[in-house]
């Protein structure tokens, strides 16, 4: 493998901008310092921002490709349009279906590709509230037993996160047992009290799917004392993890800000939870497979049902960065931790998500605008 030299770029390394040469061996981040680097044989990129490949640990598809297809093909496109959009390392995600049908995307999600990294599956659902399941169908939910529980567990090589609702019959249970096998639980769709969340958190739960949609909020479940819901408990607690959809039609500009005054630049996780109608052209429109899910459409730079209730985005996670550095205050550099850094942490990934000695050399060049210039995927030049 060709050695690449990044010469003079301004890296976010840490979190903060500096202004270093990198040199890339092996598909290794090898060298960085504030020296020359000449090296002959080597090929090299002058300039611009370098910042980690982006990590999207909530995305259902893009460019006509949906998790749940049931194509062995699917995730692999599903994967080059991720890295065409500078997407490196990702969690497709599923929708509520039933056990069979998630066995299969299972399997499929076991095979090798070679495009953006797929580091496992978030399945968001089944075990969501009826009250809060948004797009999701209903007839599909499920209960949190045994038997589930262990489905999940025995495939827990593939499965990475999962999306539940705390206030179900033995959230808790879920929480430690896919705790104790390296699955990461996050609150969401959800009709939960602040009882049901910390006795969740005891057992694992830090982090809240797309926080201020389907996440609940403050209630009087006695009929006198108000009680916090997820989204002000998550904004509130230092310990948690809010994942945040930056399309600024899921969450208007001004909460995202909001959300950044509560939470800071380390507990912000952006994610896409793009639909497969992302990018695409076809003229039929689904959330879920082809065969069996919903038919959708796009209005207002969203995705709808067909009874016009919101159901997923279409904007990337480049195309989010791009609308975060034009409309909102937010550091460029706290918008980039969003997107790389912070979700690595979240999901305890320690090879990828920042610029520095021994990371996997997987990083997108911007301009000053946030627009992706290169894409470096395994130490190569690909875009």
């Amino acid at each position: 493998m060709a050695k690449l030299i990044l010469k003079e770029v301004t890296a976010l390394c840490g979190g903060k901008f500096k202004k270093v040469n990198i040199l890339i061996e092996k598909g290794i981040i090898s060298r960085i310092t504030t020296r020359p680097l000449d090296l002959f044989d080597a090929e090299v990129i002058e300039g611009g921002f370098a910042v980690s490949g982006y990590v999207d640990i909530h995305t259902h598809g893009g460019n006509g490709f949906d998790t749940m297809d049931k194509d062995e093909n699917a995730l692999t496109n599903f994967a080059r349009y991720q890295l065409f959009q500078g997407v490196t390392t990702f969690l497709p995600t599923t929708v509520t279906a039933s056990l069979d049908a998630l066995q299969e995307v299972f399997d499929y999600a076991r095979k090798d590709q070679p495009y953006a990294k797929i580091r496992g599956l978030h399945l968001e659902g089944p075990f969501l509230s009826p009250l809060a399941k948004g797009a999701h169908k209903e007839e599909d939910l499920l209960a949190i037993s045994d038997y589930a529980l262990r489905f999940v567990e025995k495939n827990a090589d593939i499965v990475k996160r999962i999306t539940f609702a705390p206030d179900l019959e033995n959230s808790e249970k879920l929480c430690e047992i896919l705790r104790d096998v390296g699955i990461k639980v996050s609150a969401g769709h959800d009709n939960a009290t602040k009882a049901d969340i910390l006795a969740c958190k005891e057992k694992g739960l830090d982090s809240v799917t797309h926080i201020f949609n389907q996440s609940s909020t403050a209630k009087r479940p006695d009929g006198v004392q108000k009680e916090v819901g997820l989204t002000e408990y998550a904004l509130w607690d230092k310990d948690f993890y809010c994942e945040i959809i930056c399309d600024g039609v899921h969450v208007p500009y001004e909460m995202i800000e909001m959300a950044y005054k509560c939470k800071g630049s380390d507990k912000l996780v952006m994610v896409s939870d793009s639909l497969s109608v992302a990018s695409s052209t076809d003229t039929e429109l689904y959330l879920g497979s082809k065969e069996d899910g919903q038919k959708v459409k796009i209005e207002k730079g969203v995705c709808l049902l067909e009874n016009g209730k919101v159901a997923g985005s279409i904007t990337s996670i480049s195309q989010a960065v791009e609308k975060l550095l034009q409309n909102t205050s937010i550091p460029f550099e706290d918008i980039l931790k969003m997107a790389t850094l912070n979700p690595c942490k979240l999901m305890g990934w320690d090879d990828i998500g920042d610029i520095k000695k021994g990371m996997r050399a997987d990083i997108n060049i911007l301009d000053e605008k946030g627009k992706i210039l290169h894409t470096i995927f395994n130490g190569r030049v690909i875009v």
